[in-house]
C-alpha cells in the first residue's frame, strides 16, 4: 500500500470525533506525516536552476530540507542546462 494511502488509514483507525477535530485536517497531517515518514528511507538530492537563497526558502517553509543529502540551486555550478 503506498504511504498516503497508508497515512489516511492509519488516520481513520485513530479518528476521534469527540476531539472536535475536522476529520480532512487529521486525516492531512496524517498522510502528510505518512509520506514523509517514507521519502526518509530514501537518500533523496534536487537539482534546480533556481537561485540558491530561493530554494533555501523554498524547502526550509516546506519542511523538507532535511529529506535532501544534496541540493544544487542556480550557481552552484560553473555551467548552465542547454536552452
Amino acid at each position: 500500500m503506498g504511504a498516503g494511502l497508508e497515512g489516511l488509514a492509519q488516520a481513520l483507525r485513530s479518528f476521534e470525533p469527540s476531539r472536535g477535530t475536522c476529520f480532512e485536517a487529521f486525516a492531512a497531517r496524517r498522510i502528510r506525516g505518512a509520506v514523509l515518514d517514507e521519502l526518509r528511507r530514501f537518500r533523496l538530492a534536487i537539482a534546480t536552476n533556481k537561485p540558491r537563497n530561493t530554494t533555501d526558502v523554498v524547502l526550509a517553509r516546506l519542511g523538507v530540507r532535511s529529506l535532501f543529502a544534496a541540493v544544487s540551486a542556480g550557481g552552484d555550478v560553473p555551467f548552465v542546462k542547454p536552452s
